[in-house]
């Protein structure tokens, strides 16, 4: 894989100016893009539902905004990898098809483009709590940290569900239905500690709400509030990595034959 990095970083340039190719704003949507749905979700959640954040644990005039910022710029970002990752080879069948093509910087190209999301997220969510909240929290310096580790679970899920894929043509559409759902069990729009204890379990399954909680822990409540969560999430990202590589480079061989 990193013999073939400088492959993958053109392919991902090339994939983030065909998303926007022959639109009026062009490649400028890669920033207007996240913005805007960024916006969306704050508006819907914050000033039509008008959800509010409350807790024992809850910074004094934090509001809503940040911490719905907190927990939902990881998830788009790992909405995104895993919306294109199910199609990623499938979509590229001619490649596939060249002996001498490197497969596994298909899935890794999709990648890059998603972390366009996180870090205009990011610049957002630091000039607002500036702004309106006060200063930024001392826990903003583990961001790299905890970009490195969502980048380790991006890089294991596109490659396992890209390798699924192939073979498992629904793959997409459960991927659709997930994607959609898994906002609402996510301690997005609501704090872990809110949901009953008998549903606590079913939120706890989800094997991206300690990566959230984590994002969460560093720029809304600017403490480990869940510790644990920094724990799991660190070994669950290599976990992913390794059962994507395993299940990509293991079953390789035969994406030829079946598509």
């Amino acid at each position: 894989m990193s013999r073939h990095r400088r492959l993958a970083l053109e392919l991902s340039k090339r994939e983030m100016l065909d998303r926007y190719a022959g639109q009026f704003f062009g490649a400028a949507w890669a920033l207007f893009h996240p913005a805007l749905t960024v916006l969306v979700f704050l508006f819907l959640f914050g000033e039509v539902l008008k959800l509010k954040i409350s807790g024992p644990n809850v910074p004094e005039g934090v509001g809503f905004t940040t911490y719905l910022l907190a927990g939902l710029l990881p998830w788009l970002v790992l909405q995104d990898v895993m919306g294109r990752g199910a199609t990623m080879i499938t979509a590229q069948a001619h490649l596939v098809k060249q002996v001498a093509f490197p497969l596994d910087v298909l899935p890794i190209k999709s990648i890059p483009p998603a972390f366009v999301i996180l870090l205009v997220g990011l610049v957002m969510l630091a000039s607002y709590t500036i702004a309106f909240v006060g200063p930024l929290p001392w826990t903003y310096i583990l961001l790299p940290l905890l970009i490195a580790e969502l980048a380790i679970t991006c890089v294991g899920i596109a490659l396992l569900l890209s390798a699924l894929g192939v073979f498992v043509r629904d793959l997409k559409d459960f991927v659709q239905i997930f994607t959609f759902v898994g906002i609402y069990v996510s301690p997005i729009i609501y704090t872990i500690d809110a949901i009953p204890s008998k549903l606590r379990v079913l939120i706890m399954l989800n094997p991206f709400t300690p990566i959230i909680l984590s994002f969460q822990d560093a720029l809304f409540y600017g403490a480990f509030i869940h510790p644990w969560a920094w724990v799991i999430s660190g070994l669950l990202s290599v976990a992913i990595f390794l059962v994507g590589a395993r299940v990509f480079y293991s079953t390789r061989h035969f994406f030829g034959s079946y598509l």
